[in-house]
Protein backbone atom coordinates (compact mmCIF):
# COMPACT_ATOMS: atom_id res chain seq x y z
CA UNK A 1 0.00 0.00 0.00
CA UNK A 2 1.19 3.48 -0.79
CA UNK A 3 1.31 5.50 2.39
CA UNK A 4 0.33 9.10 2.95
CA UNK A 5 3.98 10.04 3.45
CA UNK A 6 5.03 8.39 0.18
CA UNK A 7 2.29 10.16 -1.75
CA UNK A 8 3.20 13.47 -0.11
CA UNK A 9 6.91 13.07 -0.92
CA UNK A 10 6.10 12.21 -4.54
CA UNK A 11 3.72 15.15 -4.85
CA UNK A 12 6.24 17.58 -3.37
CA UNK A 13 9.07 16.34 -5.57
CA UNK A 14 6.89 16.43 -8.66
CA UNK A 15 6.32 20.12 -7.91
CA UNK A 16 10.06 20.76 -7.74
CA UNK A 17 10.36 21.09 -3.95
CA UNK A 18 13.90 20.83 -2.58
CA UNK A 19 14.90 17.94 -0.35
CA UNK A 20 15.04 20.37 2.59
CA UNK A 21 11.44 21.39 1.94
CA UNK A 22 10.36 17.76 1.65
CA UNK A 23 12.11 16.87 4.92
CA UNK A 24 10.63 19.92 6.66
CA UNK A 25 7.08 19.14 5.55
CA UNK A 26 7.42 15.49 6.57
CA UNK A 27 8.74 16.51 10.00
CA UNK A 28 5.53 18.47 10.57
CA UNK A 29 3.42 15.32 10.22
CA UNK A 30 2.43 13.55 13.42
CA UNK A 31 3.98 10.15 14.10
CA UNK A 32 0.87 8.21 13.18
CA UNK A 33 0.31 5.67 10.47
CA UNK A 34 -3.45 6.25 10.51
CA UNK A 35 -4.18 7.62 7.05
CA UNK A 36 -7.57 8.99 8.15
CA UNK A 37 -5.98 11.17 10.85
CA UNK A 38 -3.46 12.59 8.39
CA UNK A 39 -6.10 13.28 5.74
CA UNK A 40 -8.38 14.92 8.31
CA UNK A 41 -5.54 17.10 9.58
CA UNK A 42 -3.77 18.01 6.36
CA UNK A 43 -6.04 16.98 3.49
CA UNK A 44 -5.08 14.79 0.57
CA UNK A 45 -1.29 14.67 0.03
CA UNK A 46 -1.49 16.25 -3.41
CA UNK A 47 -3.63 19.12 -2.10
CA UNK A 48 -1.29 19.62 0.85
CA UNK A 49 1.70 19.70 -1.51
CA UNK A 50 -0.10 22.35 -3.57
CA UNK A 51 -0.61 24.44 -0.45
CA UNK A 52 3.02 24.07 0.66
CA UNK A 53 4.50 24.79 -2.78
CA UNK A 54 2.00 27.13 -4.47
CA UNK A 55 4.59 28.29 -7.01
CA UNK A 56 5.87 24.80 -7.68
CA UNK A 57 5.83 23.53 -11.21
CA UNK A 58 4.03 20.21 -11.39
CA UNK A 59 6.05 17.68 -13.36
CA UNK A 60 3.66 15.39 -15.12
CA UNK A 61 4.35 11.71 -15.52
CA UNK A 62 2.74 10.85 -18.81
CA UNK A 63 5.54 10.51 -21.35
CA UNK A 64 5.42 6.70 -21.34
CA UNK A 65 1.62 6.71 -21.45
CA UNK A 66 1.68 8.84 -24.61
CA UNK A 67 4.51 6.81 -26.16
CA UNK A 68 2.74 3.53 -25.36
CA UNK A 69 -0.53 4.77 -26.83
CA UNK A 70 1.11 6.01 -30.03
CA UNK A 71 3.05 2.77 -30.41
CA UNK A 72 -0.10 0.71 -29.78
CA UNK A 73 -2.12 2.61 -32.39
CA UNK A 74 0.65 2.35 -34.98
CA UNK A 75 1.06 -1.36 -34.29
CA UNK A 76 -2.69 -1.97 -34.41
CA UNK A 77 -3.21 -0.33 -37.78
CA UNK A 78 0.16 -1.44 -39.12
CA UNK A 79 -0.65 -5.11 -38.56
CA UNK A 80 -3.99 -4.76 -40.36
CA UNK A 81 -2.38 -2.94 -43.31
CA UNK A 82 0.41 -5.51 -43.51
CA UNK A 83 -2.12 -8.35 -43.27
CA UNK A 84 -4.06 -6.84 -46.17
CA UNK A 85 -0.83 -6.96 -48.18
CA UNK A 86 -0.45 -10.66 -47.35
CA UNK A 87 2.33 -10.60 -44.76
CA UNK A 88 2.48 -13.97 -43.01
CA UNK A 89 3.65 -12.42 -39.72
CA UNK A 90 0.85 -9.85 -39.78
CA UNK A 91 -1.72 -12.55 -40.54
CA UNK A 92 -0.43 -14.52 -37.56
CA UNK A 93 -0.49 -11.49 -35.23
CA UNK A 94 -3.84 -10.10 -36.40
CA UNK A 95 -6.01 -12.10 -33.93
CA UNK A 96 -3.85 -10.90 -31.03
CA UNK A 97 -3.04 -7.33 -32.07
CA UNK A 98 -5.77 -5.86 -29.85
CA UNK A 99 -4.40 -7.57 -26.76
CA UNK A 100 -0.83 -6.68 -27.66
CA UNK A 101 -1.82 -3.04 -28.17
CA UNK A 102 -3.65 -2.92 -24.83
CA UNK A 103 -0.63 -4.50 -23.18
CA UNK A 104 1.67 -1.83 -24.61
CA UNK A 105 -0.62 0.95 -23.38
CA UNK A 106 -0.88 -0.72 -19.97
CA UNK A 107 2.89 -0.95 -19.80
CA UNK A 108 3.16 2.79 -20.45
CA UNK A 109 0.70 3.51 -17.63
CA UNK A 110 2.55 1.16 -15.29
CA UNK A 111 5.95 2.70 -16.04
CA UNK A 112 4.71 6.24 -15.40
CA UNK A 113 2.93 5.15 -12.22
CA UNK A 114 6.09 3.48 -10.93
CA UNK A 115 8.15 6.57 -11.80
CA UNK A 116 5.73 8.69 -9.75
CA UNK A 117 5.74 6.30 -6.78
CA UNK A 118 9.51 5.75 -6.71
CA UNK A 119 10.03 9.50 -6.73
CA UNK A 120 8.14 9.59 -3.42
CA UNK A 121 10.18 6.76 -1.88
CA UNK A 122 13.58 8.40 -2.26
Amino acid sequence: MITYRTRLKAALRSRGASEDTVAGVLSELPETEDEAVLIDSFGEPEDYADAVTPDGKDHQFYAFIVAGTVLAVVLFFGVYVAAADGSDLALTLRPFVGLISLGIMGLGVLIDFLRYVTRGRK
